[in-house]
């Protein structure tokens, strides 16, 4: 629940409780997680709770509209509700060679 654009937020005993999103992630193999996460949470949090919990490396978020998701966004900003079934794509470590030199202290590396 929001107010206007905030999230609500309980007080209870001094402490602040955000409002949480029940979010379901699957890999495409069909083996899902439910994950309950304050509102205010990052796309990047929930990545790395579907890393650990699903035990893969490298992950893409896609919500169900298509919509490849990145860290730095907000779950509002790219649209997720509570409820929504996101899909978790395992992506391959890439290395990027350089044909720069790079200088360490005295030491020239060359790509």
């Amino acid at each position: 629940m929001t107010f206007g654009s905030r999230p609500l937020r309980f007080i209870f005993g001094g402490l602040v409780f955000f409002e949480m999103l029940q979010i379901n992630v699957a890999l495409p193999s069909g083996h899902s997680e439910n994950f309950s996460v304050p509102q205010s949470c990052r796309a990047g949090d929930l990545k790395i709770l579907a890393r650990k919990s699903l035990g893969k490396g490298f992950l893409r978020l896609v919500t169900a509209a298509g919509h490849v998701v990145t860290p730095a966004e907000s779950l509002a900003d790219a649209g997720i509700q509570d409820g929504d079934h996101l899909t978790v794509v395992p992506q391959e470590a890439q290395l990027a060679a350089t044909e720069v030199p790079l200088r360490c202290g005295a030491v020239e590396v060359t790509g």
